[in-house]
């Protein structure tokens, strides 16, 4: 009878020979070695284990994040914070003139000047429907500043502030009954030269640069015509203000009899008032004309790169000479060689591509944002660098577009009917470019890429001054040149003068490391970190603002709507401004402040807080929370450090707390099913809560604005009476310009000047000439004696012929 058996028969290990998975448990719990649990409850007890391990963790890494809290010094806080007048609650965006004495607010429907010291009104224009969003202020001329602004509607408008009064100078995009076109940001150069401004079309969605330069020499001159005429108007209504002040003053001879009598009717009757000139109306104002800008350059986007259907003839006939490097356009790959190359990739990353989330067609397009600086002559591209007349203004415009990794230099002085030329010089980088900065003379200009380097070019001598390997882990975010005074005074002796050729940088990453970068130093030494990342989000820096007259000091808005003044040079923060307890700053992305006298104040609007919503921790009454524990927290500490000195005590402290996390589990499931039953109740009572809450919210904030109680209000600080920066305003310092660079006039200049010092110093260098001069000859009398003496000597030898007699 056949027998089947069966083969590779697998017999289950009974519980006594099962082995442990870990050899080491004996040593750490002795308890396995009598108990081994079977498998469902093993793996109970690792998950408990694990859980408890990931608590601890968690548990040490927030009581080493709460010492290292406790142990940094906070910086003091000032609570100074000032309100002002109720007519600046609505302050939609403000700025600061160049100098400090004004500041130019923005507010529905209207653009007003104020005293920077006095906080009093100057003057201000009106306008229904309008709300300032973009300001910028230049200085044009003598007492003279170029108001740039936009406003919400895209309309983009330059004013001129003189002698007390706002002048509207011209609207950049004024509709003229065709297509409107809006404007998305408008900037001008340092004196109000040139003023680029960046257009849409929201039918095409098309955007564009238009490059205007401005008529300011004509502005200024119009100016004073128009202050002429005002002029002899206040002229005549002092006079007769004051005449007829004097006429109601004055008293007739009287009799002395009369004289009690007139005195007290002198006193029952009221004093005389003089009314103040009230300066030109808006009519006035208005009615004055002034020159247009003319339109220099327009400046689209760089279209991506296609194929070309065109030969090789015609391709090579679009080719310029070669001296500039283009951006690829002109090419005679054709478009099946672009297909061919897109199916090929394809294919060879099929697997990966699958995982691309498929694009919305409804989702709006990005649009390209153009970036640019205006820079004066410079190496690279040399018109306008000799003369005269160009001195110290604009001549060139560097442009670079959102995502794009080239930037383009054009032109301004260039003739020609056409202003959509090509780019006159091409910077290509090896990835996108992500900010970019140059100095106030444009001497030095920074790029930061997004491999996290940074570019340091020389742009008057045309020299690549390094790359700056900042970080290999995030990208460059933000850029900014110091005053080049709190830098050390390095100069180069080029001759015949020197060459000052140091000033700082400071960088900002993505993850908000900042560092400082001396320019003279170039690549070889790296950047000094002044700020690591922050641990906490709401740490990051969102603004980065320099003080006029403090450069050292540097503005902060963190975050979480916290206002700092740190040291730039070393990243120590020196105060914290403080808001009223009831306000918070207002968008910490974009907040709006300004500086006023230079940093001697610094104004900021706030936001209203209501009781239903949720404001922001205060960290002064944590901080005094923790220092009024501080003993508690001590002996805590000390307690946990004894505990992990004895490994017997942590280790009977960790089983206990693993038995009683088993008990706590074991607790939470059987409370898991009755609180599963309330879960859809609580649920709609909190949707209710919510629903309430916002309608009330909702109507305490139109009882609000029925009321009349602003939900906003401008504060500013006094700056100058804090006690953490006396020093920095006591330090002096010399204004420092890097434009070292001049033309050839001053540089022959400079070589007569170093030439007629050297003629100074002839008759001491001819006198040790002539000193040097008898040594010199005796060294050469004594050379031609041992030359004649070498030759007057004769040496024979003996004759090799041997018939012959010899001769001695």
């Amino acid at each position: 009878m056949p027998v089947y058996v069966r083969k590779n028969v697998f017999t289950p290990p009974s519980i006594d020979n099962v082995s442990s998975e870990d050899e080491d448990d004996y040593l750490q719990d002795p308890e396995l070695l009598r108990d081994d649990l079977p498998q469902p409850y093993r793996m109970i007890d690792k998950i408990l284990s694990m859980v408890l391990d990931t608590v601890w963790d968690i548990i040490s890494i927030k009581e080493r994040y709460r010492l290292a809290q406790e142990s940094k010094i906070r910086p003091p806080r000032y609570d100074s914070a000032q309100e002002m007048q109720p007519a600046f609650s609505k302050v939609t965006e403000m700025t600061n003139s160049v100098d400090g004495r004004y500041i130019f607010v923005g507010l529905p429907n209207s653009l007003t000047v104020m005293d920077a010291m006095t906080q009093r009104i100057v003057t201000s224009w009106e306008e229904d429907q309008l709300e300032i969003t973009q300001i910028k202020a230049h200085i044009m001329g003598v007492q003279t500043y170029l108001i740039v602004t936009v406003d919400d509607m895209g309309i983009a408008r330059l004013f001129a502030f003189a002698f007390d009064c706002l002048f509207l100078l011209k609207i950049l995009n004024e509709p003229d009954g065709g297509t409107k076109i809006l404007a998305s940001k408008c900037e001008a150069s340092i004196e109000g030269d040139y003023v680029g401004i960046v257009v849409e079309n929201p039918s095409t969605k098309e955007t564009w640069l238009d490059i205007h330069k401005t008529p300011r020499d004509a502005w200024l001159r119009e100016l004073d015509v128009i202050q002429a005429q005002i002029a002899p108007k206040e002229e005549t209504g002092g006079d007769k203000t004051q005449t007829e002040t004097s006429m109601y003053n004055r008293e007739p001879q009287d009799k002395p009899e009369k004289k009690k009598k007139k005195q007290k009717r002198k006193e029952q009757s009221p004093e005389p008032v003089t009314r103040p000139v009230t300066p030109p109306t808006l009519t006035d104002l208005s009615s004055y004309k002034f020159t247009s800008p003319t339109l220099v350059v327009k400046i689209r986007p760089t279209p991506p790169i296609t194929g070309c259907s065109c030969t090789l003839s015609v391709a090579c006939n679009k080719v310029d000479q070669g001296e500039v490097i283009g951006s690829g356009q002109n090419h005679i790959v054709t478009p099946q060689h672009f297909a061919l190359r897109d199916k090929m990739f394809d294919h060879l990353h099929e697997n990966v591509l699958q995982y691309i989330p498929p694009k919305d067609p409804l989702a709006a397009e990005n649009i390209v944002m153009p970036n640019f600086h205006f820079l004066t002559a410079g190496r690279m591209v040399s018109p306008g660098l000799e003369q005269t007349t160009q001195a110290a203004q604009p001549t060139t415009v560097a442009v670079w577009w959102d995502g794009g990794s080239h930037i383009m230099h054009y032109s301004l002085i260039k003739g020609g009917k056409d202003i959509e030329h090509k780019a006159d010089l091409v910077w290509p980088f090896t990835c996108n470019i992500k900010c970019s900065a140059t100095t106030l003379c444009d001497t030095f200009i920074a790029v930061g890429l997004d491999n996290g380097t940074v570019s340091l070019w020389d742009w008057h001598i045309g020299v690549d001054v390094g790359i700056i390997s900042v970080s290999t882990e995030t990208s460059i975010e933000r850029l900014r040149f110091l005053d080049p005074t709190i830098c050390a005074d390095e100069q180069r002796s080029y001759p015949p003068y020197k060459t000052r050729v140091s000033t700082c940088l400071v960088i900002q990453c993505k993850n908000g490391a900042q560092y400082l970068h001396n320019t003279a130093a170039g690549s070889t030494i790296a950047p000094l970190c002044i700020s690591e990342e922050p641990e906490n989000e709401d740490e990051y820096e969102t603004i980065l603002q320099t003080m006029t007259d403090v450069p050292e000091v540097l503005l902060v808005v963190e975050k979480s709507g916290h206002l700092l003044l740190k040291d730039v040079t070393t990243g120590f923060k020196l105060c914290q401004l403080c808001l009223p307890i009831t306000y918070k700053l207002a968008s910490p992305w974009q907040p709006v402040f300004a500086f006023g006298g230079g940093g001697q104040f610094v104004y900021v609007k706030g936001e209203l807080l209501y009781e239903d919503s949720e404001p922001e921790a205060d960290t002064n009454s944590a901080d005094q929370e923790a220092s009024e524990q501080t003993e508690t927290d001590a002996q805590n500490v000390a307690s946990d450090q004894k505990v992990a000195s004895d490994p017997k005590i942590a280790s009977d402290q960790k089983v206990g707390i693993k038995q009683k996390v088993a008990s706590d589990l074991k607790v939470a499931s059987d409370q898991k099913i009755a609180s599963d039953q309330n879960v859809a109740s609580e649920q709609n009572v909190a949707s209710d809560q919510k629903t309430a809450s916002d309608q009330n919210v909702a109507s305490e904030q139109e009882e609000v604005k029925a009321a009349g109680v602003c939900m906003s209000q401008m504060f500013f600080f006094p700056l100058r009476s804090f006690p953490t920066l006396d020093k920095y305003w006591e330090r002096r310092r010399t204004p420092v310009d890097l434009r070292v660079h001049s033309t050839v006039e001053n540089r022959l200049q400079a070589l007569m000047e170093a030439r007629w010092e050297e003629q100074a110093l002839r008759k001491c260098r001819m006198q040790m000439r002539w000193k040097m001069l008898r040594d010199e000859l005796e060294l050469v009398n004594l050379r031609r004696d041992m030359t004649n003496k070498s030759l007057s000597q004769t040496f024979y030898t003996e004759s090799t012929y041997r018939t012959s007699p010899p001769i001695f």
